[in-house]
């Protein structure tokens, strides 16, 4: 494969960061491209979008979902890439919440653009630096794990993300929409004594949980009521393109 000169906007993130280790080590160049930067790139091959935001805190979910995928697309028309690859999240069809929304429509806008696309939806994804198994481990060290939502989640590796979004740039997924989860099906009280084993799961009284969500403005750790509403959902999918395309996709641990 030739040489690429790939943009990666959210390249310093959870998954950007995997993904630009990804393409450097097979030696392509690689342009980090963040939200406050001025200068426009005049070359690109391919464009990779990797920014999410999970809650509103000084950006709205319009402004990082929305209103950076239009830019972007404009840029990629503009440069005519080969490929724009999108990091989505699973559920977003539901549309129950202002995130989901947001990332739908961004998801329609790269749709309707006319550019060579591959749109990526993964489930929690876990690995070193992720904001929500991580803090589960935390919660676990207590010897007990609040139950917030009846929902199911099925973690994904963030190597295994970020390899499906390099495949992805390559050109072995075109056009369409790929979900992709690990390979176990799980509750949270479930996920809870995965990474902690003999954990004590607590259902939370709904009274309590939705006390917690009208605090999540001041107390940040705390979710908010979209938050709660997308850990009742079932957060899974079938699809089985990461087996078809021979990438690794380990167990939760």
């Amino acid at each position: 494969m030739r040489k690429l000169t790939i943009l990666v906007a959210g390249g310093t993130g959870f998954v950007g960061s995997k993904v630009v280790e990804l393409l450097r080590k097979d030696g392509h160049e690689t342009i980090i491209y963040h939200r406050g930067q001025r200068a426009v790139p005049t070359h690109a091959d391919i464009i990779i979008n990797c920014v999410g935001i999970i809650r509103e805190d000084g950006e709205t979910f319009k402004e990082a979902h929305v209103d950076l995928v239009r830019w972007l697309v404009r840029l990629g028309r503009k440069l005519r890439v080969r490929q724009f690859v999108h990091v989505s999240a699973l559920g977003v069809e539901h549309e129950r919440t202002a995130y989901q929304r947001s990332k739908l429509h961004a998801e329609r806008i790269i749709q309707s653009s006319g550019l060579p696309y591959a749109i990526i939806r993964p489930s929690m994804i876990f690995g070193d630096r992720d904001r929500s198994v991580n803090l589960f481990r935390k919660m676990c060290r207590t010897g007990f794990f609040p139950v917030l939502a009846k929902g199911t989640v099925q973690p994904v590796s963030v190597d295994t993300v970020a390899r499906l979004v390099v495949a992805a740039a390559y050109l072995r997924v075109r056009d369409r929409i790929v979900e992709v989860g690990g390979p176990d099906v799980m509750t949270y009280a479930q996920l809870a004594d995965r990474i902690h084993p003999g954990v004590r799961p607590v259902r939370v009284p709904r009274p309590i949980v939705r006390l917690m969500a009208l605090f999540a403005r001041v107390i940040r750790t705390l979710p908010t009521k979209e938050q709660l509403i997308m850990l009742g959902q079932q957060n899974t999918t079938g699809d089985r393109t990461v087996v078809r395309l021979g990438i690794d996709n380990p167990r939760l641990r």
